[in-house]
């Protein structure tokens, strides 16, 4: 086997659409499944639609009620996109504002802006002030 094997969930909506029959040229309507991708997008195969973890599947069925959707669980063992597994991914909701930088990367660029206006030995100078603790 090819590793482990890979669990996910795909929203598929059934919708009735016109087909003619051609021995009578009557227009019927035939059961059609499609797939959803992502937010406004569905094709009608099933390969292109978007690997989905548990939780997010049902979050999109509760946001596509009326089309009667349906989750379906597949599995592989070669994966090669990720499960998605937020509403942002998928266009539903904007996407969260980066994290605010770290502790580490404002004291980088705070000393980066220092040694712009001092010398290395004035910055190092103060460093050693405040991590030894003199005042």
């Amino acid at each position: 086997m090819a590793g482990e094997r890979k669990i996910y969930h795909v929203v598929k909506f059934v919708q009735d659409l016109p087909s003619k029959v051609a021995a009578t040229g009557r227009t019927i309507l035939l059961p059609t499944p499609s797939y959803y991708i992502r937010k406004n997008q569905h094709t009608f195969k099933p390969h292109e639609a978007s690997k989905l973890a548990l939780d997010l599947a049902q979050k999109i069925v509760g946001r596509y009620s009326e089309k009667n959707p349906t989750i379906e669980e597949e599995s592989a063992y070669s994966l090669n996109e990720p499960i998605l597994t937020e509403l942002h991914q998928v266009g539903e909701e904007p996407a969260p504002p980066p994290p605010a930088p770290s502790s580490i990367a404002k004291l980088e660029q705070a000393l980066r802006d220092a040694l712009a206006q001092l010398s290395k030995v004035e910055v190092l100078g103060v460093c050693a002030r405040v991590v030894v603790g003199e005042s």
